[in-house]
């Protein structure tokens, strides 16, 4: 095995200003919480209070390359014993105490003061993405609810790592109140565990990932976010985004539109932008618009809209509803409908109507898939 003290020969220490603004970013984000979070001591009696943090390396093993170790640079926060003077070290990028202070049955308050941001959007990216469109919706989306992103470094190779550190060096947010961004380099094998320990509410993902993977990896990738997760999964189909002055969201009023409708509330509220909820209605029912309006109230009834928001709803009768939705979007910015999370046999579907109607949308297309969202009995499928 190759030694690790002979690592750093061939992979240099970050320089001095990587880790000035590292540890800048860290203490930005924790501020004065640390000072006042004592956790207990797993030896004796006491408590781990607060001790500092410094840059460390640690070196993992290459999976299936024998003889090769893999370093990564990390922020240490230390915390001591104020009585048996035991230590005990976390990695800042993961450190959660609200989770721990739960766990030693800490007052509500205090776990609250010791919060991440409750809202976290989690982005994975490999190489330089073609265009900013995923971290921009997710900066955006995010800050208007003063929560954060992460981004997950999937790249397998140095040159994609230092493609994707570059990128988001130069990256800069359109509009709207961006959230912070925290970078975590992690395997896609280990990306569905990632998301469970950040807790995360969001996935981004770029359907130009499955150019890059075997078709049922992709989809058993996002079968295990959706069913091991607590994260609702969105899959851009990347058409450039300059900016969002108008989204059209349309539905059906199914639940995978009902669960999609809060992350459609956020984006018209971080882009201030004008929403139109589309519904299709078949050229046989006797009054369209009355079941058109029945779906569009059904959608947004679990959203608690502020009183000055504000939108319209757009009624078309068609016998395509995909046709008439591809034409329609041509009108819009953005377009965001409900993804069918499963078929009949229980697997997530990639040929549904939604992920048709995306790949020939000319706009930036969001399908939304919801963890909440659960097959129905196979005998209520049938009789409806």
């Amino acid at each position: 095995m190759t030694d690790p003290n002979l690592a750093p020969e061939h992979d240099p220490q970050p320089t001095e200003p990587a880790h000035l603004d590292k540890a800048q970013a860290l203490s930005r984000r924790w501020g004065e919480r640390l000072d006042k979070f004592d956790l207990p001591c797993p030896l004796c009696r006491g408590k781990l209070a607060f001790h500092g943090m410094s840059p460390d390396r640690l070196y993992e093993f290459a999976e299936g390359e024998p003889g090769v170790v893999e370093p990564h640079a990390v922020f240490a926060l230390s915390f001591l014993c104020d009585r048996c003077g035991y230590a005990a070290e976390f990695d800042a990028e993961l450190f959660n105490p609200a989770y721990l202070a739960t766990l030693a049955g800490a007052d509500h308050e205090h776990v609250a003061e010791l919060s991440l941001r409750e809202y976290r959007i989690m982005v994975p990216l490999r190489g330089a993405p073609r265009s900013d469109t995923l971290l921009g919706l997710a900066t955006a989306t995010a800050g208007g609810r003063a929560g954060e992103v992460v981004v997950i470094d999937l790249g397998q190779t140095d040159a994609e790592h230092a493609l994707l550190a570059a990128w988001l060096d130069r990256y800069q947010p359109a509009r709207g109140d961006p959230a912070p961004v925290i970078v975590l380099r992690r395997g896609a094998q280990l990306l569905a565990d990632m998301i469970r320990r950040q807790r995360a509410n969001l996935v981004l993902l770029s359907a130009d990932s499955r150019s890059r993977t075997d078709e049922t990896e992709f989809v058993g990738l996002l079968r295990e976010i959706l069913a091991g997760t607590s994260a609702d999964l969105v899959l851009a189909y990347d058409r450039g985004l300059r900016d969002v002055n108008r989204i059209l969201f349309a539905t059906s009023g199914g639940p995978s539109a009902q669960a999609a409708a809060p992350f459609v509330y956020d984006l018209v509220r971080s882009y201030e932008a004008d929403l139109h909820v589309l519904f299709v209605a078949s050229p046989d029912d006797p009054d369209p618009h009355d079941t058109a309006y029945q779906r569009i109230a059904q959608t947004l009834a679990g959203i608690d809209l502020d009183e000055s928001f504000t939108f319209q709803r757009r009624v078309l009768v068609d016998r395509n509803p995909p046709a008439a939705i591809i034409s329609e979007a041509a009108n819009y910015d953005l377009l965001v409908i409900g993804g069918s999370v499963e078929g009949w046999r229980t697997r997530l579907r990639l040929d549904s109507l939604s992920t048709k109607i995306a790949r020939n949308v000319a706009a930036t297309t969001l399908v939304t898939f919801s963890h909440s969202v659960r097959p129905r009995p196979w005998w209520s499928r049938l009789f409806g």
